[in-house]
């Protein structure tokens, strides 16, 4: 099974009301399947859609499953974190997975919350997800995952169609997802959005 797949599983455990899954999920997967720093990242991640206080709450159980098996946590990595490099990494990220709708995504968010869109590249972009150790790909099946169980079939949209533009194609989309333990529900979702992206 390739790693990606087990980024998927991993984001499943992360989601609210799953600490015991969670842990299995770490002892399971960490370090065998997963690189501590992979892990720790998708960890970091979550919060973005689940909140800090969830994100905090998997960030104890990820120091308590590690720690107690002698694995040692990892630092922040030494990348700059102010302002005009936060912005210039979100921008070249977000560019990449949204192609040309880069420039219109920015602008309806703008309009709707100048803020949240200030923020999605900055922060989102910028901050967290082009941070290293997870591959490009495996941050967006990450954020499928995350976006299936949050109930965000708009968001889920984007993602997936950004998966596809990070050269993901159907079938492996469709494989990832049924590894990664999701409801069936969240799993409908998902290749029903899959089904759009692939024909849009």
């Amino acid at each position: 099974m390739d790693r990606i797949c087990f980024v998927g599983k991993l984001a499943n455990a992360l989601s609210p009301g799953k600490s015991e899954e969670l842990e299995k999920a770490l002892a399971t997967l960490v370090p065998e399947s997963l690189p501590v720093d992979v892990a720790y990242e998708i960890v970091l991640q979550s919060y973005l859609f689940f909140g800090y206080a969830q994100a905090i709450e998997s960030a104890k159980i990820f120091f308590g499953n590690l720690t107690k098996r002698g694995l040692k946590i990892p630092h922040s990595p030494d990348i700059a974190f102010d302002s005009a490099s936060l912005r210039k990494r979100g921008e070249e990220l977000c560019r990449s997975i949204y192609a040309p709708n880069f420039e219109r995504l920015v602008a309806n968010m703008a309009e709707v919350s100048p803020e949240l869109s200030h923020w999605m590249v900055e922060e989102g972009y910028g901050k967290v997800l082009s941070r290293p150790g997870p591959t490009g790909m495996e941050r967006e099946v990450a954020s499928i995952v995350f976006l299936a169980i949050s109930g965000h079939p708009v968001q889920l949209f984007s993602h997936v169609r950004g998966a596809r533009n990070l050269g993901a194609t159907r079938e492996f989309l469709v494989s990832v997802v049924e590894e990664a333990g999701l409801k069936k529900p969240q799993k409908e979702l998902i290749q029903g959005t899959i089904d759009k992206v692939f024909t849009f």
